[in-house]
Parts: structure tokens; sequence; C-alpha cells
């Protein structure tokens, strides 16, 4: 009954939230049809999933300086090879997978804490999927996994550690300024 439950929880949260009646009429059959393609890709990864957990907080050290790399991950999945897979829900297009990987290393930064046993209730393990899970416009969900291009999920972390080291280790220089936008995707940005 895992989509009545859902529905009921939405629900429950229009209820509470005093949604306009318009508003609910528009986006509870919206959010009935992605619940449904998500419950589908859930059921479809439960073999392989031990222990699944959410909104996760982390932390872990990073570099000689005690500079605290802290993160809540929104999916921590203990699969059954050992490996964990990390999701990071999104309701839009941004960042793509390359943002991620360059400009926007959350989720890379994620995998270094959990490679590290930073999140709360999660051992240390090696990362074997970095993954958005977009619940998109005309009601999709698209799984947009970082490791898609030849790199493997523990690689971009560890290139995502090493550019954040580099980039703490910048910065206690009193010289260095800091940026505002460093590299942004779009001038409009």
């Amino acid at each position: 009954d895992s989509l009545a439950q859902l529905l009921e929880i939405a629900r429950s949260e229009v209820r509470l939230h005093d949604v306009p009646l318009e508003s609910a009429a528009l986006w509870l059959p919206r959010f009935e049809s992605i619940a449904k393609l998500f419950i589908a890709w859930d059921a479809s990864r439960s073999a392989d999933v031990v222990k699944s957990l959410s909104e996760v907080e982390g932390r872990v050290a990073v570099g000689e300086s005690g500079f605290q790399l802290r993160a809540r991950a929104d999916r921590i999945d203990a699969m059954v090879d050992g490996r964990l897979s990390i999701f990071d829900y999104k309701t839009g297009t941004q960042p793509s997978a390359n943002q991620a990987r360059t400009l926007s290393p959350q989720l890379p930064l994620e995998g270094v804490i959990a490679q590290r046993g930073g999140f709360e209730g999660v051992p240390a393990a090696e990362i074997g999927d970095l993954a958005f899970v977009r619940l998109r416009p005309n009601d999709r969900l698209k799984v947009d996994p970082l490791a898609s291009r030849g790199d493997s999920a523990q690689a971009i972390s560890q290139k995502a550690l090493r550019e954040l080291e580099a980039h703490v280790s910048a910065y206690r220089n009193p010289e260095q300024g800091y940026l505002s936008r460093y590299a942004p995707a779009r001038q409009a940005d």
C-alpha cells in the first residue's frame, strides 16, 4: 500500500499548509503520477538494498586545517555487495551530472563523507553509485548517475575531495580573495 500511504501523506501536508483547493487539484494528481514512478523505481532496486536511510547527517574533517565538511544526504542505500549508493532528489534539471562533477560537487562530497564513515549510522564503505533522482516536469522520474562517463563514483568523490582540499588550503592565505561566482554555468545565474 505504498501508493496509498504516499498519497495520504501528500493530502495531509496539503491540509496542514492550507494549500488552496485549486493548487491541490493541480498538484496532487501530478504527485500521484510521480509517486507511482518512484515506487516502481524503488521496487526495482529492493533486492539489492540491505538498508535505506534518508536525511542522514554527516561530517568529516578535511585537510590539516580542521575544516569540517558537513552534509545531509537525501538517501543512502547500503547494498548487498557492501557498497553504498547515495541519491539526491531534485525537482529540476540543475545541476547537471557534468556540473556536479565540476562546479557543484555536493553529491561527490557526500561520497567522501560516506567513504570515511562520517554519516550517522552508516559504516565507512566504497561508493557504488552517486546519482540524482529527478522528479521532473511532465510527470517523469529520471535517475541521473554521475559515474556515467567512465569514472567510478569512488573516483569522482576522490577528485572532489582533492579540489576541496586545494580550495581550503588556498583560502587559508589571507591574500586570497573570495570570489562570488567562480565559474558560473550561465551569465544569468
